[in-house]
């Protein structure tokens, strides 16, 4: 698990002193909160290109982060874990800033914007994960194959984005580290998914009061782009955004055309005036 040198690290302690989350902290501007995907905290391109206007505050998910693999058995439920998330954020003055959260991360922000509609100023989410239609079945990621990924996550699983996150590193030792932290980050989020990844978010979903910008890769094999409708159906404020050829991990293979909609999502009103 590497991060730049010009990443930050800050730990709070939460949960009646239960729970220590772990937060990279990169850039200058408006606070975003980054929530990251089911495989873990990775610090790349897409996270540095927000950085250059916004302070990226992005949270390990408990288990996850270095020294601490045991966290994730101190937390019992949904609810508890909604609850520490939320401590930490105040902890670490994210109070009405902006969210993006990505896949596992997305159902994270959007039940911590349902159970807190103050907390966020805006959710943008990419491909989130969190709701279940018998018609429209989610792929089982935890339990797949390593060489079925590329194809479940990417639209083009031959090309230079699946290759760059799938290729393992020259030193065996560190892809040996990298493969388990990797099914590590996945059990410890799965915790929270298994067997089936909706746990009565369309019930709350109501409740955000935030706007919300919701992208989706329109070669989606994980999780159906058709889930994009079905998630602003349920919110007041919701904008759809549908990215032609590109799968579920959109920032690595879609990274600018992501951007370019989040800029426009994130810029303050007098700016999107300004611009148009």
């Amino acid at each position: 698990m590497f991060f730049p040198d010009h990443v930050r690290t800050e730990t709070v302690s939460v949960w009646n002193g239960k729970i220590d989350i772990v937060f990279r902290v990169a850039g200058d501007g408006p606070t975003l909160v980054y929530l990251h995907p089911a495989a873990g905290l990775m610090w790349t391109p897409f996270l540095d290109a927000l950085a250059r206007h916004h302070t990226v505050v992005a949270p390990h998910f408990p288990g996850t982060a270095p020294d601490d693999p045991h966290a994730i058995h101190r937390i019992d439920e949904l609810g508890d874990l909604v609850l520490i998330y939320e401590e930490a954020l105040r902890a670490m003055n994210c109070h009405d800033a902006a969210v993006i959260g990505e896949s596992f991360g997305g159902m994270l922000a959007s039940e911590l914007a349902a159970t807190f509609p103050d907390l966020f100023s805006q959710v943008a989410l990419l491909a989130p994960v969190g709701l279940w239609r018998e018609d429209l079945p989610v792929a089982n990621w935890i339990a797949a194959a390593k060489e079925e990924m590329p194809a479940m996550l990417f639209a083009d699983p031959s090309g230079p984005a699946a290759q760059a996150m799938f290729t393992p590193p020259d030193d065996p030792e560190m892809a040996v580290k990298g493969m388990a932290g990797l099914v590590w980050s996945i059990g410890c989020t799965g915790k929270f998914l298994w067997p089936i990844p909706e746990k009565g978010l369309a019930k709350r979903l109501h409740r955000v009061t935030a706007p919300v910008l919701i992208i989706w890769g329109a070669e989606d094999r994980l999780i159906p782009a058709a889930y994009a409708e079905i998630f602003a159906n349920h919110l007041a404020k919701a904008q759809v955004v549908i990215v032609p050829n590109a799968g579920h991990v959109l920032p690595a293979e879609a990274g600018e055309a992501v951007l370019g909609h989040l800029t426009g999502f994130l810029a303050p009103p007098e700016h999107a005036r300004g611009a148009a």
